[in-house]
């Protein structure tokens, strides 16, 4: 068990917001007790349906060389051998349990995912979101599609990215189910739903690199059983006050889709 809340849903962060923080370098990538199960779960999905956790687009692969490298020179992963996959990019992935996608930008404001490798998708689909630009990835998420000015200021905030400036990120989910590849999820509110289990954390960090000026987007996932709220009952009112703020097109987003009073209830008699 954790000795203290994850920094997602431990009071700071609010959803729906960029909630950006400057990362310390040496903390780009993590290793926890999880990694071995994490690796062997992305090579079986590799293995079994590689269309659905990775594509490249011929354009992304300097960017792809050059991000391998850049891990290897940290010491997050190992030169590849001359059994490992051809991509760099699922060469570094099945190495980490980071996911790994890369926008590049192919005008002012205009930056597109030409390549990606997510075996841990919460609630979205790595192909359906393949070559889009960053305000249509983002059009499911309130306040954050096309034409909205969160994404006018996400667009403009990649593009004056440094590549010795990363930043990090923390977003959570409530979920049902304790599975890493989840592109759907079940409602957690109203008829035919799914009482929480767990907190799904996703720490997110960006990184610029310095040669080809593509931005990195790594997610790292984690499964908080409830549990751990219980142990921390002002995490656990912070958690409630946060889901109470929710605005309706927010909380149908996060899969509350008759309402939060049933889960707010579960998580009031945690504490």
């Amino acid at each position: 068990m954790k000795d203290a809340p994850s920094p997602a849903y431990g009071g700071k962060a609010k959803p729906f917001s960029f909630a950006l923080e400057p990362l310390d370098p040496s903390a780009w990538v993590l290793r926890d007790e999880t990694y071995d199960a994490q690796i062997a779960e992305k090579r079986r999905l590799f293995a079994a349906q590689p269309e659905d956790v990775f594509f490249a687009y011929p354009e992304s692969l300097p960017a792809c060389l050059e991000l391998e490298a850049l891990l290897i020179a940290r010491g997050y992963i190992q030169p590849a051998s001359d059994e490992e996959p051809a991509h760099p990019l699922w060469r570094a992935a099945r190495q980490l349990q980071e996911d790994l996608l890369i926008m590049q930008q192919q005008a002012p404001g205009a930056w597109h995912l030409t390549a990606g490798s997510l075996s841990f998708p919460s609630k979205w689909r790595l192909r359906e979101k393949s070559g889009k630009r960053l305000d249509a990835i983002h059009a499911p998420v309130p306040g954050f599609g096309p034409g909205a000015r969160n994404a006018r200021l996400m667009a403009r905030m990649f593009d004056k990215m440094q590549p010795d400036r990363p930043m990090v990120r923390y977003n959570w989910s409530l979920d049902s189910q304790a599975v890493l590849y989840r592109p759907s999820g079940a409602p957690l509110s109203g008829p035919d739903s799914e009482a929480p289990r767990l907190i799904r954390v996703e720490r997110q960090t960006l990184t610029k690199l310095a040669g080809s000026r593509a931005v990195v987007f790594t997610i790292h996932i984690a499964l908080d059983p409830l549990s751990v709220l219980q142990e921390q009952p002002a995490v656990c009112q912070a958690v409630i006050a946060q889901l109470e703020a929710l605005e309706p097109a927010q909380s149908a987003y996060k899969s509350f889709r008759a309402g939060l009073e049933p889960v707010i209830d579960q998580l009031r008699r945690l504490k």
